[in-house]
């Protein structure tokens, strides 16, 4: 490279993708997705002895594939053969694609709202979704300009508020973590040990927001034990067997975490779909 050529980095902003049926045009180009060899069969429908037509697809080139002239040769075959009528190109070559997930993980997040740094925990598909829940829920709770300084999925599946009453019975106003059973919640992170016959099965993280450890393991037993019964349920709906299982846990670690504010969960799946 010459000393006064200035290198052109290559983003979306300097892509150049269009779709054609000019091989002339294809050239030296990377396919931007899987080129298919597209026909119709015709299959005969028992029931009601109709002709019913079916598309069948072949792949011919993966995405990112480089049009040379040997590739552009092929081409050329299947478009005179009626396989192929047109093709989307770039000049850039990109293979790499985003996966969808429609599952809702526990996202945390932190704001700048009145000189005020506020953090979040929520639902969220996507971390594009989390933003727009997210910045949606803050301009229909707060007054004043914000900025979102961070935000990142938890390492943790489950998220619990209390919402019984604060005397239930069993629950102990002084905790084996030092801390009084005050009026005051707090969220927690309680990482815990569950055991099936005595058997250690697995190691989680849930987020618990309650008024002291202890109560949150209870909460997180009540979590467990629905949704084993939720299981068992559906397994007998759909007339499958399933034998419940009765679950032990034991606290690993337990403590406080920062969090101001948990968006409910109703709120995330208005987005679960977007």
């Amino acid at each position: 490279m010459k000393k006064d050529e200035v290198k052109v980095v290559e983003t979306r902003n300097t892509e150049e993708r269009f779709t054609t049926s000019e091989l002339k045009k294809m050239i030296n180009k990377f396919t931007v997705s899987r080129v298919l060899k597209t026909w119709t069969e015709e299959f005969i429908d028992e029931d009601t002895s109709e002709v019913v037509p079916i598309e069948r697809n072949e792949v011919i080139f993966e995405r990112g594939t480089l049009i040379d002239r040997d590739i552009l040769a092929q081409l050329q075959f299947h478009m005179e053969c009626g396989d192929v009528k047109e093709v989307e190109v770039s000049n850039q070559r990109r293979v790499a694609y985003l996966l969808e997930n429609t599952y809702l993980r526990p996202f945390m997040a932190v704001a700048d709202i009145s000189n005020k740094k506020t953090k979040f925990i929520f639902y969220a598909t996507t971390l594009t979704t989390a933003l727009l829940l997210l910045k949606d829920y803050i301009e229909l709770n707060y007054m004043s300009g914000f900025v979102l300084t961070s935000i990142r999925e938890f390492d943790t599946g489950i998220i619990l508020i209390d919402n019984l009453k604060k005397e239930i019975q069993g629950d102990n106003p002084d905790n084996e973590d030092g801390e009084n059973n005050d009026d005051q919640k707090k969220f927690y992170q309680i990482d815990f040990n569950v055991e099936v016959e005595g058997q250690q099965i697995s190691t989680n993280s849930a987020i618990v927001q309650t008024y002291n450890v202890d109560r949150g393991m209870m909460l997180i037993n009540d979590y467990l034990i629905k949704n084993e019964k939720r299981r068992s349920q559906e397994a007998k709906e759909n007339k499958r067997e399933y034998t419940e299982q009765e679950y032990t846990t034991t606290i690993e670690s337990a403590k406080p975490i920062p969090v101001g504010v948990y968006i409910p969960k109703e709120f995330s799946m208005a987005y679960s779909n977007e």
